[in-house]
């Protein structure tokens, strides 16, 4: 995989398709979060991962943390890429930064995928983000993380896969906490329920059975609001699918690009 900056940003790349995909990570990830998806896409398809600030190899986070500056950021290495119009996937946080970009860029936008993306959240989900963040700032990353472990994977994988969560830990402490929080509070904040419904490309919605904050209901809810989407639904799965069910994640959304592809 080849790595490069645009801007600060740092970028990974690989495949030798004619059709790109970029990829937006969530919160408590990095570009690695995509590493699995990609390697069951990367012969179709040319793929891109990248970081957001503060997190991986991108630079550091100046002022603010924003959803129009991570907007702006993937439109920037978009553009530095010399990329006319890719597919654009997003994971949690990286979902909204996805829908909003599509939403502001459809002419540079082919398609949409939104994974474990929130709609609809309420007084009481806010406040339970709100108390996420506050026990993070309180107790710190790795020891707040470790209580979400089963929150996030079934039990099963759990039980038999304690290295690939390791990993997925070893990952979460490497990130640098003053930008894990700020990705944190963006994401609690963070509302454009009203902009979805405005968003025109083909969208992909799918998302865990019993997936924290972004279940089957609300998934369902997302996709009455964008006019034309499909749904897929992982039955069983919780939050964890990019780690858990890769290759299912990408042959889904694979499908549903080539499809995109062949439509009249």
């Amino acid at each position: 995989m080849e790595k490069g900056k645009v801007a600060g940003t740092a970028y990974y790349e690989c495949g030798s398709g004619d059709l790109t995909i970029i990829f937006a990570h969530g919160t408590a990830s990095t570009n690695a979060t995509w590493t699995e998806v990609i390697a069951h896409m990367s012969k179709a398809f040319h793929c891109i991962s990248y970081d957001f600030p503060g997190h991986g190899a991108s630079a550091p986070i100046e002022g603010e943390l924003t959803l129009d500056g991570l907007v702006e950021d993937l439109r920037v290495l978009q553009d530095g890429l010399g990329i006319e119009r890719a597919f654009i996937v997003g994971h949690s946080l990286g979902a909204f930064v996805a829908a909003e970009y599509a939403r502001r860029f459809p002419e540079r936008t082919w398609a949409l995928s939104l994974l474990a993306m929130p709609f609809g959240r309420g007084r009481e989900e806010r406040k339970k983000a709100e108390a996420l963040v506050a026990d993070l700032a309180e107790f710190g990353v790795a020891a707040t993380m470790e209580k979400f472990v089963k929150l996030w994977y079934t039990d099963a994988f759990v039980t038999l896969h304690p290295g690939v969560l390791a990993k997925r830990l070893g990952q979460i402490a490497g990130i640098d906490e003053p930008a894990f929080l700020a990705t944190y509070r963006l994401y609690a904040r963070i509302n454009i329920d009203h902009q979805v419904g405005l968003i025109t490309v083909p969208t992909l919605i799918a998302t865990g059975e019993h997936a924290n904050g972004c279940d089957a209901a609300i998934a369902r809810q997302l996709h009455a609001e964008i006019a034309g989407s499909k749904l897929v639904v992982f039955r069983e799965m919780k939050n964890g699918i990019l780690t858990e069910i890769p290759d299912r994640v990408a042959s889904t959304i694979a499908a549903f690009f080539q499809s995109v592809i062949r439509r009249p």
